[in-house]
């Protein structure tokens, strides 16, 4: 098993040295090709299908080589030379048989508990909640009084005084 199947291989970052390209392993912190020998925190996501030039997961390949739907374009994954070299091995040991995959520790996202929200009450500090005990609060209430709507006047025009129509001029 190489580098170039493991998940870090792909997300460490890329270094020029000489004229090759090497990458910088995020789990070992040393400088690694292609072809170095996996470590204890090997982790195979995919790799790259030389027939087909595109990336494929190990589910998805030895799907395509099983061919339950009998499609033509996948006929020849049933004697796929890359898979004998090199993926079979990773495929029994790492999907088939199900092994665990060992995740770096500085890698693991740790899981916080979220935090017990408190309702802070108007006008009263956090001090004086806490001394008083539960016995002693207080709830206001709105008050009950019904306050009765204030009396709405209509102005209107005066009697005495007589509309008067305004004519355009032409």
């Amino acid at each position: 098993m190489k580098c170039q199947f493991c998940k870090w291989f792909y997300e460490s970052q890329l270094v020029l040295r000489g004229k090759e390209f090497v990458r910088y392993c995020k789990v070992k912190n040393e400088k690694i090709t292609s072809d170095t020998e996996a470590c204890k925190y090997f982790n195979p996501t995919s790799f790259h299908c030389d027939k087909y030039d595109c990336r494929l997961t190990f589910s998805q390949c030895l799907s395509r080589r099983r061919n339950e739907k009998k499609l033509r374009g996948y006929l020849d994954c049933a004697k796929c030379r890359q898979w004998d070299n090199g993926i079979r091995e990773i495929a029994l040991k790492y999907f088939i048989d199900q092994k665990s995959i060992i995740t770096p520790r500085n890698f693991i996202e740790e899981v916080k508990e979220p935090e017990k929200r408190t309702i802070k009450r108007r006008g009263k500090k956090d001090r004086e909640t806490k001394e008083k005990p539960e016995s002693e609060r207080k709830i206001k209430r709105r008050c009950k009084e019904v306050k009765e709507p204030e009396k709405r006047t209509i102005k209107r025009r005066g009697k005495n005084k007589e509309k008067t129509i305004k004519r355009r001029r032409r």
